[in-house]
Formats: C-alpha cells, sequence, structure tokens
C-alpha cells in the first residue's frame, strides 16, 4: 500500500467567544455558511470546501477503500447471510382491507400491500424499489384516506432530509402530478380525503409547523395551522386510533404539549392541557402526554409530572373545554404505572365533559 500525503486544509486565523471563553478555530472556514441551502441544493457548496471534501475522500478511497474492497464484500455478505431479507409486518386491519408492508430478498425497500379481508388477492399498492431506481432514495412512509381509494406516500431523492408528499390513485395505479413538495415528513388524512396536514422545517431543520394542504389547490397557499416558537420543541403530526382526531404533539426530550384537531369538520386546534410551570422548571416542564383512542368518541389521554404521585386522566372524549378541573380525575401512580404510562390502556367515558 503506497504511502501518499494526505490532503492538509489551510488554516485561516477564526476565533469564537462563549460565555467569556476564546476558542481559536482556523479550520472554521470548512462550516458552509449556506449549510441550510447545502441541505437541498448540493452544487451551491463552497467550490473551496468541495474541493478540499472531494480531496479527503479520493485519499480514503486510494488507501482504505480500494484495497480493503474485498474484506468489505465479505463482511457484506456475512451480515446479510444472518438478516431474514424475505420478511413481513403484521397486517392490519382497517375497514375492508389488511394493510401490510413485506420486504424482498436481495432489495432494500419495501412494498406497501393489502388484501381483501373477506379473501382474495393481494395487492401491491406501492413498491419503493420500483419508484427509487438507482438514486438516492429515502422512504418516509405510505398513508392511505378513509376512502381506502389514495395513497400518500413521502420520499427523499436528495439525501436532504426534504420529503415531497405524492398521492396515488389505488384504482388506477397513477400519481398524481401535484404533489407536496420540502416538508419534514410528517403527514395525515382529513376523514373526508379533501386536505392533507403535514409537517416543516425551520431553518434549522427543526420540525415546527403544520399546514393543511387541500387536494386541489397550490401548495403556496396552504395555510398555517400551528406553529412552534420554542426552539426547544419539535412538532409532529398524526392521529387518534379511532380516527376522530388529528394530534398535533410539541415536544423537547422531556415533556409535551398536545393539540387536537376534529378530523371530520377540521377547525383550529385545541390543547389538551397546556403544560403548567412547576418550581424551577420552565412553564412547559411538568407534563407530558400520551394520546390513543380504540374506543369511538373516547380520547385516552395520560398525564404524567415528575413531581406528582397521580396522574389527571380525562374521562370523556370530544373536549369542549378539556383545562377544565370536572374534565380530569387523579389515577394512583407506581413505579409500573410511571415506566408504562404511555402504553396505558384507559377505558373512560363518563359523560360530563362532552359535548
Amino acid at each position: 500500500m503506497s504511502q501518499a500525503t494526505p490532503p492538509k486544509a489551510k488554516r485561516v486565523p477564526h476565533s469564537h467567544t462563549h460565555h467569556g471563553v476564546t476558542r481559536e478555530d482556523p479550520w472554521a472556514w470548512l462550516r458552509a455558511e449556506n449549510w441550510q441551502e447545502v441541505m437541498q441544493s448540493p452544487e451551491t457548496l463552497d467550490k473551496e470546501i468541495r474541493a478540499y471534501l472531494d480531496a479527503e475522500n479520493t485519499y480514503y478511497e486510494d488507501q482504505f477503500g480500494k484495497p480493503t474492497a474485498d474484506l468489505q464484500d465479505n463482511i457484506y455478505k456475512e451480515i446479510r447471510g444472518r438478516i431474514k431479507e424475505d420478511d413481513s409486518g403484521v397486517p392490519s386491519p382497517d375497514g375492508p382491507w389488511a394493510y401490510n408492508s413485506r420486504m424482498l430478498e436481495g432489495k432494500q425497500y419495501p412494498q406497501v400491500v393489502r388484501t381483501p379481508r373477506k379473501g382474495g388477492a393481494e395487492a401491491v399498492l406501492l413498491d419503493c424499489n420500483v419508484e427509487a431506481g438507482e438514486d438516492y432514495f429515502g422512504f418516509a412512509g405510505a398513508d392511505h384516506d378513509m376512502s381506502h381509494r389514495y395513497l400518500a406516500w413521502a420520499a427523499d431523492r436528495a439525501g436532504s432530509e426534504y420529503y415531497d408528499i405524492v398521492v396515488r390513485d389505488l384504482e388506477t395505479g397513477v400519481d398524481s402530478p401535484e404533489v407536496i413538495k420540502d416538508t419534514a415528513g410528517s403527514y395525515v388524512w382529513s376523514n373526508d380525503s379533501s386536505a392533507i396536514y403535514y409537517t416543516e422545517y425551520d431553518d434549522n431543520h427543526r420540525p415546527y409547523r403544520v399546514r393543511r394542504h387541500d387536494i386541489g389547490t397550490e401548495q403556496s397557499s396552504d395555510p398555517i395551522i400551528y406553529e412552534e416558537s420554542d426552539p426547544g420543541f419539535f412538532v409532529g403530526v398524526g392521529k387518534t386510533q379511532n380516527d376522530k382526531f388529528i394530534i398535533i404533539d410539541a415536544h423537547d426530550h422531556q415533556t409535551s404539549e398536545v393539540y387536537l384537531i376534529d378530523a371530520e369538520k377540521g377547525g383550529e386546534p385545541r390543547v389538551v392541557s397546556p403544560a403548567s410551570p412547576i418550581a424551577n422548571m420552565t412553564s412547559r416542564s411538568a407534563t407530558a402526554f400520551s394520546i390513543s383512542a380504540p374506543m369511538p368518541m373516547a380520547p385516552k389521554t395520560t398525564r404524567s409530572s415528575p413531581h406528582r404521585s397521580t396522574i389527571p386522566v380525562p374521562k370523556t372524549g370530544p373536549i369542549s373545554s378539556p383545562t377544565a378541573p370536572a374534565c380530569w380525575f387523579s389515577i394512583p401512580l407506581s413505579s409500573r404505572t410511571t415506566s408504562c404510562v404511555s402504553n396505558a390502556r384507559m377505558d373512560y367515558r363518563a359523560s360530563s365533559c362532552a359535548t
């Protein structure tokens, strides 16, 4: 193996001062100022930075990549030989269909399939191996609508983690030319199939906003449904298990705040219960939520706090005044409850707080 000279990055005087401490960083020029733009358009990377990175990659290939190619191939084959490649998930029944996904032997990406629950042939709704082609392909999942005619699926084709959402007509197998571009990959249908709620990134690649796209309209006119101003919180969107509510979840690594939208009628998001301040903690550090709703009109909400011995739980479903004390009652906390609270499946269908 030849001992080539590794590329050496030039030194440019530069310093950072934080908290009264100054740090010299002569290689700060390698941190592209327009990194957010580069995430979406790699060709916008500064030419000098690109030239140095290309030199590093070339050096790696010459000194390590090519000389160890056979070893890398053997390791890859051994790891692959221990994996069950032709695998599928558990069918998920929904209405007249059972939906599933599977991996095929020798393929990199899943297929999305469904089978009539009363019997019949399985249909492949989406084959990501076909959609991927030969270029980069990051799959962000697929979600069928309530009518079972349309399938929304999302993919990143640049490695930027910006996902385009495409709608496929399952009767024809044809994708609509209408594409929701540059989303954060989290999305959900409205119950009448007229709209898709989706998340967007801020300039620091943080999912922070939810928009609604009305099918058949321009994306530029999509209204903002929720926007999170706290830079420590991330936003996701989903649905309760009974499909009655769309969930907007704003969370950091310890706490969360949940909003609900009527999946049938739409409307403004309503907070389940705002996080309340406790001693020595920020105003949104006291609570964490987990929402499920396996029973019709009976959303399940669990609320946990590290400084409490009970968990307040809402008594019923449609929330007209979710923060009212009458809408909550407490159950005792135990070590088991504390560790498993997000998986609790409690059925409370009292009517005192129903709309």
